[in-house]
């Protein structure tokens, strides 16, 4: 008598897609953390430099305020970033606010405002008018009486929908003579 013996067979469907055409990109970041004396603001300069030819400064928000300075201890997810152009130009701007605290009279003022937002998100509204939300802000004013001003950075997060904001106090003489000297090293990081 023989034995009938059968045998399952699994069934899959597998369709290539190996002809189809696809987009691949990568992206290879380096960055050093300017240093000076301060250790105690809550935010940091970071060079950056993608690919080896993209260069640029992040400012970014500190996760622990009275840490070192190490790139582990930034919000580098939340950072926003300047191109060398522009931080040239604020710098230059900044420079100037710092000998404008010097050189004030009675009734004298000096006001600066900064904003940079990547052209993607600048909306023409009108012939003369666009509309766009910075990813960094910078304002300063000072009078005989004093000054105040802050620096704004803020992150996009798209997918998610939302804005995540982070402000610092830029209130004096000192403060602005910090932030120039962090972003004044992240363009000689480059040059």
């Amino acid at each position: 008598m023989g034995l009938l013996t059968a045998c399952s067979a699994t069934q899959f469907h597998y369709t290539s897609t190996a002809h189809v055409p696809h987009f691949t990109a990568s992206n290879e970041t380096e960055m050093n953390v300017m240093l000076n004396d301060n250790q105690s603001r809550s935010y940091g300069v970071i060079a950056a430099v993608d690919n080896g030819s993209t260069e640029y400064l992040l400012i970014a928000s500190k996760l622990r305020v009275g840490r070192n300075n190490e790139i582990s201890d930034f919000q580098i997810s939340e950072a926003t970033y300047i191109d060398i152009p522009t931080a040239r130009e604020f710098n230059n701007s900044l420079l100037k606010i710092i000998s404008q605290c010097d050189n004030l009279g009675n009734n004298d003022g000096y006001f600066y405002e900064f904003a940079s937002a990547p052209e993607a998100e600048v909306q023409n509204v009108r012939e003369n008018e666009i509309m766009f939300i910075p990813s960094v802000r910078f304002f300063f004013n000072v009078t005989d009486e004093g000054s105040t001003g802050e620096l704004i950075f803020e992150f996009h997060n798209v997918r998610q929908g939302t804005t995540t904001v982070r402000r610092v106090d830029m209130d004096s003489k000192e403060k602005i003579e910090d932030l120039q000297e962090l972003i004044q090293l992240g363009i000689e990081y480059f040059e």
